[in-house]
């Protein structure tokens, strides 16, 4: 899918808490650009489809479900239960793992 045109401003998609993050920085650093706000999955859709320029995500389980390489704007807590009695101390150690989302618990 291709743009109509590039817009002026840069466009922001994601989920609902992290885009209201994202407005209200907006606000409060008077920074002209475009945010729509969504659930993840659509998020991620929409940036697939090259229409945006930031994604942010609600969840972090959705960045490690798909090897995204992202930066964390707001620390949320992620549960890790591992048969194997992994615990790892960087996020750098779950690079490769298998990651099961728990739907809507952002």
């Amino acid at each position: 899918m291709e743009r109509f045109h590039e817009p002026e401003q840069p466009v922001i998609c994601g989920g609902h808490i992290s885009t209201g993050l994202m407005n209200n920085l907006s606000r409060d650093y008077d920074l002209d650009i475009s945010i729509y706000s969504t659930d993840d999955d659509s998020a991620i859709r929409v940036a697939e489809m090259g229409l945006v320029d930031i994604l942010t995500l609600d969840d972090p389980v959705h960045a490690f479900m798909r090897d995204l390489n992202f930066l964390p704007l707001a620390y949320d807590h992620l549960v890790l239960v591992s048969s194997s009695g992994l615990l790892p101390e960087t996020i750098e150690e779950l690079e490769g793992s298998n990651f099961v989302e728990v739907p809507h618990s952002a």
